[in-house]
């Protein structure tokens, strides 16, 4: 997921770094995203999310994004 999301990116996302840990559920991925605000931060992070998986790269194993800060 980390190489879809880098794959994704681009320089509007602000993306700085990716982190994920696989639980026995979920992928919980961290992104730390350059923005003016926190808000903006997030919708950034959202879009990246977004553009990722309606790519198909990842299949359609179900992933849905979820954010909690």
């Amino acid at each position: 997921m980390v190489d879809v999301l880098w794959a994704h990116s681009t320089p509007g996302h602000g993306t700085e770094h990716i982190r994920a840990r696989t639980g026995p559920a979920d992928i919980g991925i961290i992104l730390f995203i350059r923005a003016a605000s926190a808000d903006i931060a997030q919708a950034k992070a959202v879009r990246l999310m977004t553009d990722a998986l309606a790519s198909g790269a990842v299949g359609d194993r179900g992933y849905s994004v979820t954010l909690h800060s």
